[in-house]
């Protein structure tokens, strides 16, 4: 099986100039995107994340995080690529 990324990341699920002032708010904008695209409930979206961010760290570094999860609802895997400057993960609270 060789993917297309359009199968899984849509022109709509790349958010620029995102307004997170930690990561946890990214997480929270994440979950709402989620839901907008998905119908599966912001909060519910951002919980997942978050329990699987406190597992591990996505961050691979130069401020650089790949949250996933697997979610529940979802008809299919999906993507989503976020731009914010600076980097929440250096504001983590």
């Amino acid at each position: 099986m060789n993917p297309d990324i359009r199968h899984f990341l849509a022109p709509e699920d790349v958010l620029l100039d995102i307004d997170a002032p930690h990561f946890d708010a990214l997480l929270g904008v994440l979950g709402a995107h989620i839901e907008s695209r998905h119908g599966v409930a912001a909060q519910h979206g951002h919980a997942i994340l978050a329990r699987r961010e406190a597992l591990s760290s996505t961050a691979i570094g130069a401020g650089v995080a790949i949250p996933h999860a697997r979610l529940d609802g979802l008809a299919r895997s999906s993507a989503c690529l976020l731009y914010t400057s600076p980097s929440p993960r250096d504001k983590r609270q």
